[in-house]
C-alpha cells in the first residue's frame, strides 16, 4: 500500500513541475532567463523530494525509513545548488522571484544558507529514523522554506 501512495504523490509532483516549468517563458536566452529556469527546474525537484516528506511526516504516506532518508539526502544536495540559480542579478518575464533577492543580497544570501544548514541536518538525523528529531528538523527544513517565500517569492505567476 506504501508503494501506490508514495506513487500517486510522486506522479503528482511531477505534473506539478512540468506545469510550473509550462509558466516560464522558454525563448528568453537572455542570462536572467536562463537563471529563472535553472530556478524553476532546481525548485521543481526540491518539490518533488519535499512532497513525500512531507506526506510521511503528516502520516500520509506509510513512513519509510530509506525511502524517507533518500529524499531528505536529495533535498540537501538540491539545496546547495539552489543558490546558483541567484547569481544573476534581475528577474525574467514569468518568474516569481522578487527584487528584494538582489536588493538585499546579503540577508537573501543568509536565508539560502539557512536553507541549505536545515536541510543537511534533517539528511543526517533522517538515516537513523527516530521521528523524535526528524520530525522538528523537517519543521526548520519547512521554516526556512516558508520565510523565503514569504519574503522573497511573488503569489502571482
Amino acid at each position: 500500500m506504501k508503494i501506490s501512495k508514495l506513487l500517486i504523490v510522486t506522479i503528482i509532483m511531477s505534473f506539478g513541475a512540468v506545469s510550473a516549468l509550462a509558466h516560464a517563458d522558454k525563448k528568453d536566452k537572455s542570462p536572467q532567463g536562463k537563471a529563472a529556469k535553472y530556478r524553476h527546474n532546481t525548485f521543481n525537484m526540491v518539490g518533488y523530494h519535499f512532497g513525500p516528506l512531507g506526506g510521511m511526516i503528516k502520516g500520509k504516506i506509510d513512513y519509510d525509513k530509506a525511502m524517507f532518508a533518500k529524499h531528505a539526502s536529495s533535498l540537501a544536495t538540491l539545496a546547495t545548488l539552489a543558490p546558483n540559480g541567484f547569481e544573476v542579478k534581475g528577474k525574467a518575464k514569468g518568474s516569481r522571484a522578487k527584487k528584494g533577492i538582489w536588493e538585499n543580497k546579503t540577508e537573501f544570501d543568509k536565508t539560502m544558507q539557512a536553507f541549505i544548514v536545515s536541510t543537511d541536518a534533517l539528511a543526517k538525523v533522517s538515516s537513523k529514523g527516530d521521528m523524535a528529531t526528524i520530525k522538528p528538523a523537517f519543521a526548520e527544513v519547512a521554516d526556512s522554506c516558508k520565510t523565503c517565500h514569504k519574503k522573497y517569492r511573488s503569489k502571482k505567476k
